[in-house]
């Protein structure tokens, strides 16, 4: 690309400054390669070397670092060999999964490479090696190391941690984001323990003190109906009964994004018309809906939505990992807060769905613990809608953004 173009693009011209721009022309004896492509030059072909001070780059690769949310330094290479499994899955659903070498991502996205890689920055600490760098941890990027970008962090790890920490601030507990993930490991290796480890009881007093404020969404009896749907192959004769449209008997369920494996949760929503893009039921399925009314007297929730409407934090809509893969690493976190939240009183926890399509109308959802059929709850009517979905299928093409749609 023109360099002189990017820069003023991104920030301001640097033609008028003669002092960076030193002009060549290549001879048959050099060996010049460019910094940026690794094309070396040929006799005769003109070039430019660049000497940029560091306070008009700086701006830029703060810009750019915006987009990093890990690096290898931080989540080691773990993400990456999840991204080349799910490159190797034949669902489109999880492929493209992805990750930049730091070289790749200044290139690929931005086309600049070397006069940046020493100062963009992973949210760890590590990188941007300049004056005003207050941190111990030693080190730039080079063009191989991993880089992963935010919102592949937030979907892997199913939680936005930034926005947790500040929630946990409401009520006077500090957790930094390195604690998150670091307490999501002790989830994984040691989690009948995790309660004893300090992130844990800080998550614990955090949404016990939310409790104890007050900040409860209570449904009533009979207030509103919720519906719970499954898909089955088109040439099943036999549809579900309603009791299979309950949660799953105690040690049965598979691992969810509330529940551990074999501990029931029942999921619902409000909205008959949101179940298949809940569910994601296939060409060659029919699904069947049931329809329950709220019988306890009250039901008292978590609202994700309470504090911030924006907000859906530990409970990711997303998750990447395969159904092959039997306890999900982003579902770990989600997993302890929900047995918090029932711990502390709470009956369940009540999200906004995600999914925003022509003709769907807003819904919520609803992962209910420890519900008793026909004493929380009780189907409104015996009988078991079965429908059958019309997939419509559109491609949108992904194209390359330019280095001025950053900013």
């Amino acid at each position: 690309m023109d360099i002189f173009v990017f820069f003023k693009t991104v920030w301001k011209s640097i033609t008028l400054y003669e002092r960076f721009v030193q002009n060549h022309v290549a001879s048959a004896e050099s060996k010049v390669c460019c910094e940026i492509c690794h094309q070396q030059m040929t006799e005769n072909e003109e070039y430019n070397m660049l000497s940029v001070e560091e306070q008009f780059l700086i701006p830029i690769a703060d810009k750019f670092s915006e987009d990093i949310g890990g690096c290898e330094h931080c989540y080691g290479n773990e993400m990456s060999a999840l991204a080349v499994k799910l490159n190797d899955d034949p669902d489109p659903q999880y492929s493209g999964g992805s990750y930049y070498k730091a070289g790749e991502y200044l290139y690929e996205k931005h086309g600049v490479v070397p006069l940046f890689l020493s100062l963009i920055q992973c949210p760890c600490g590590f990188g941007k090696n300049h004056a005003d760098r207050k941190d111990q941890l030693g080190g730039t990027f080079s063009e191989d190391i991993d880089v992963y970008m935010k919102q592949e962090v937030d979907t892997f790890y199913g939680f936005e941690a930034k926005e947790f920490s500040e929630f946990a601030e409401q009520y006077g507990e500090k957790i930094s984001v390195q604690e998150l993930k670091d307490f999501r490991e002790v989830l994984r290796t040691n989690p009948m323990l995790a309660y004893q480890h300090k992130t844990g009881i800080a998550i614990y007093n955090v949404l016990q003190e939310h409790y104890k404020h007050g900040n409860i969404r209570i449904i009533t009896a009979g207030q509103m109906d919720l519906y719970r749907g499954r898909t089955r192959v088109t040439d099943s004769n036999k549809p579900f009964s309603i009791r299979d449209l309950w949660t799953a008997p105690a040690g049965k369920s598979s691992h969810g994004r509330y529940n551990f494996i074999g501990v029931p949760v029942l999921y619902l929503a409000d909205s008959k018309n949101a179940i298949p893009y809940e569910i994601n039921p296939t060409h060659d399925q029919l699904i069947d809906i049931a329809t329950f009314t709220i019988m306890r007297r009250e039901l008292r929730l978590f609202d994700l939505g309470g504090f911030d409407p924006e907000f859906q934090g530990f409970f990711s809509e997303s998750n990447i990992e395969t159904e092959q893969t039997k306890v999900k690493s982003a579902y770990l976190l989600p997993n302890y807060i929900g047995a918090c939240c029932s711990h502390i009183g709470y009956n369940g926890v009540v999200y906004s769905g995600v999914h925003d399509v022509d003709g769907l109308e807003p819904y919520t959802n609803y992962a209910l613990f420890d519900m008793g059929y026909e004493l929380d709850l009780s189907s409104a009517s015996q009988t078991v809608s079965t429908f059958k979905p019309i997939l419509k299928i559109t491609l949108e093409l992904q194209e390359k953004k330019r280095p001025e749609d950053y900013f």
